[in-house]
């Protein structure tokens, strides 16, 4: 048997053994956070035990989900993202998934046909979320090379995108993620305050897909950490413009909406449960009339 032959037998017999093994592979094609399984598996086999009760099987008593859940949502937020303007519960609604928040908040903020704009590349479950209830157009930005992706490359390459297209009036909102799906870095604070500044310049709504918010790194000398849109939205260096607005908020609000879920953050993409908040959006206007 030759020296070469020889040498390679090892490294056969050695994927051959791995391939017999018990152990489930490890796919990296799906984007669940399974860190966390066997701790909250434990925690919500406890809270069933122990603090079910009949109450929690009847229907809820508010419009945008039980009360006491919202209120504790409004902490987590309020804690973990930072808001400039605190989050209470009825600035929250509570949706079956964040696939399921985006298609009403879509519904509610644009007519049939509309289009949003959405930075390239992008999460590729947007197309039937938007298109197949709300049917809205999605409108891909692309920077001139990845590397801008998240810089001030995607302001210009937005600008530029809504001041060409064929009717601006039809284009109501730009769609981001942030962490960044599928790259996985978070935007600066200095690029989400320029989206902002730009959609509140064009009357568009500004929707910030923030599923993955704390399943980031800590911040180092050369990726930023996660900074929430709602931690932004009264926290602008002044420019001449806002100088002129008298201390005037020069972003609206009302444009701002952040969706987030328990999928990614506590590994339960199984628990259907979302939270798109906006404080200054009433619960009756989630529908499109």
């Amino acid at each position: 048997m030759s020296e070469k032959l020889l040498a390679i037998l090892p490294k056969v017999s050695g994927t051959h053994a791995s391939s017999q093994t018990v152990t489930p592979p490890i796919d990296l094609s799906l984007a669940e956070n399974l860190l966390l399984r066997d701790e909250l598996l434990a925690f919500v086999q406890d809270a069933i035990a122990n603090d079910l009760k009949p109450k929690d099987l009847s229907y809820p008593a508010g419009f945008g989900g039980d009360p006491a859940l919202l209120r504790t949502l409004a902490s987590f937020f309020n804690t973990y993202f930072k808001p400039s303007i605190p989050v209470e519960s009825d600035h929250i609604i509570t949706t079956s998934g964040a696939g399921n928040a985006l298609d009403a908040l879509l519904c509610s903020i644009c007519e049939d046909g509309d289009s949003v704009l959405v930075p390239g590349p992008y999460w590729e479950g947007f197309g039937p979320y938007f298109k197949i209830h709300a049917n809205v157009n999605i409108s891909v930005v692309q920077t001139p090379t990845f590397e801008n992706s998240l810089d001030f490359g995607a302001v210009d390459a937005l600008k530029g995108a809504y001041a060409t297209a064929t009717d601006p009036s039809r284009i109501k909102a730009l769609v981001l993620t942030n962490p960044h799906n599928p790259f996985g870095q978070c935007y600066p604070p200095e690029v989400l305050r320029e989206l902002l500044r730009f959609c509140e310049t064009s009357g568009l709504h500004f929707v910030s897909d923030e599923v993955y918010a704390l399943s980031s790194f800590e911040s180092t000398s050369v990726l930023p950490p996660f900074c929430s849109a709602l931690s932004l939205l009264r926290n602008f260096p002044e420019t001449d413009v806002e100088q002129r607005h008298h201390g005037k908020d020069i972003i609206d609000p009302a444009r701002v909406h952040v969706v987030w879920s328990m999928s990614k953050d506590f590994g339960s993409s199984g628990i259907r449960m979302v939270c798109p908040s906006n404080a200054f959006v009433a619960p009756g206007n989630i529908w499109r009339s």
